[in-house]
């Protein structure tokens, strides 16, 4: 049996939502269908699309005894400072200086009036 098509302002308005993110969801969850220039959904599938967008409690991204502990914004850079600052002076030890010593003696400009 073939299912009623509505229109997305028809769908928004029984929905009690806005047409644009009506459009939104269900190009991303895959229930807009395009007949040439015109979009509708399906009556019997407003249920289901109302079920995809429903969000789902957030789990947190790690989690057990491996978790790392939460760092304020301020310790995390004094953290990359300081390791910054420990590789740049790493580099410097190691790196030959690119201009030979010279011995010389140093000379006050005089100025001229």
């Amino acid at each position: 049996m073939i299912s009623r098509l509505i229109t997305l302002a028809d769908a928004a308005a029984l929905l009690g939502v806005g047409v644009k993110p009506l459009t939104r969801a269900a190009t991303e969850h895959g229930f807009l269908i395009r007949i040439g220039s015109s979009s509708r959904l399906k009556e019997s599938e407003l249920e289901g699309l109302i079920e995809k967008c429903r969000q789902s409690q957030r789990v947190p991204a790690s989690c057990g005894e491996n978790a790392r502990t939460p760092m304020s914004s301020k310790t995390m850079v004094e953290s990359n400072a300081a390791r910054a600052r420990g590789i740049a002076a790493k580099l410097k030890s190691s790196s030959p200086t690119t201009s030979p010593k010279r011995d010389g003696e140093v000379v006050p400009l005089v100025r001229r009036k």
